[in-house]
């Protein structure tokens, strides 16, 4: 789908979860009413067999996004894992190198009954084995963390996780929260939304002016729907 050209500032913003966390549930949503370009990892054609091939498929991700900023995409959606910081890394480099903004949007869902059904439904061989699934989303859920940038050998700025806005989605619940890293233990609740910012008044009334708030707002009448 088109994106919109109202803005010389480009957009990556980066739904992320673990599997049947509803990321791409919610990167398609997003996407139809931005509206944006979509990137997924599941359609690029690399089998995942070690971590070789697990790199090569995130690079061909950011490959095919650098395509789509190149020909003036301005908001681009990427679904994905990401859940090693190397892979939010590549992203976060790009996004520098042709001074993109990068939202994330964390898509979980707590409830592992929820998780297993919504498994089963996609009928996955791959996930017939419960104690290995439930292994699996342990895994994922205990080891993923928001990291600090590192300067790597190339040079590039080290981006921490927390620079960037985050808007955390609890699927099940259908309730989305904008974390401000500086003040992650205030809240104020967003005036007419189902949801609550996380920070001072003064970073939400910035946050009005930039695509954070239109995709806050955009995130609430999805969930108000998906709660139908």
């Amino acid at each position: 789908m088109e994106s919109s050209n109202n803005s010389d500032l480009k957009h990556i913003i980066l739904s992320q979860g673990y599997i049947a966390s509803g990321k791409s549930t919610i990167s398609k949503q997003i996407a139809d009413r931005l509206p944006a370009i979509r990137l997924e990892t599941k359609d690029i054609p690399v089998k995942v067999v070690d971590k070789e091939s697990k790199d090569f498929r995130y690079k061909l991700l950011v490959n095919m996004t650098m395509d789509a900023l190149k020909d003036g995409r301005d908001t681009i959606v990427l679904d994905g894992t990401f859940g090693d910081k190397k892979y939010r890394d590549m992203v976060y480099r790009l996004a520098i190198q042709y001074g993109a903004e990068v939202i994330i949007v964390r898509c979980i869902c707590d409830d592992k009954n929820e998780t297993f059904k919504r498994i089963e439904k996609r009928g996955d061989p791959k996930w017939k084995d419960s104690y290995c699934l439930q292994e699996y989303l342990k895994q994922q859920h205990d080891k993923f963390t928001w990291e600090e940038g590192v300067e790597d050998p190339l040079g590039y700025y080290p981006f921490n996780d927390l620079d960037l806005s985050i808007i955390t989605i609890d699927t099940k619940t259908n309730k989305a929260v904008l974390i401000d890293p500086l003040d992650p233990d205030m809240s104020v609740d967003w005036e007419n939304s189902g949801m609550v910012y996380e920070g001072d008044e003064e970073d939400a009334i910035l946050a009005c002016d930039t695509i954070v708030f239109t995709l806050m707002k955009l995130l609430n009448n999805i969930m108000k729907e998906n709660n139908k």
